[in-house]
């Protein structure tokens, strides 16, 4: 199924909320919602691509987007950056 457009406007909404969070200086926030809507525009350009969009591992994923197309190092770096704000789900 294609959900690419539906991935891109949620990332979209995301950031919007990561730069609201930010002028309110809520940065925790910010920054866990930036890598959200980082996650969600990476699973857009692999939907896109029909390949599989697994996990929340923002590294994981641009490497997938790697066997596509060549990505910048600016984009890898920003990737590695902002995945250390990713909340994982805790399992009690």
């Amino acid at each position: 199924m294609v959900r690419s457009i539906d991935w891109l406007k949620q990332s979209e909404a995301e950031f919007k909320a990561a730069t609201d969070l930010l002028n309110t200086n809520n940065f925790a926030w910010c920054c866990f919602t930036a890598q959200q809507s980082v996650e969600k525009s990476i699973k857009a350009i692999l939907n896109h691509l029909q390949s599989e969009a697994l996990g929340h591992n923002l590294n994981t994923l641009i490497q997938e987007v790697e066997t596509h197309l060549q990505v910048d190092q600016v984009v890898i770096d920003a990737c590695i950056r902002l995945n250390r704000f990713y909340i994982p789900k805790v399992v009690c």
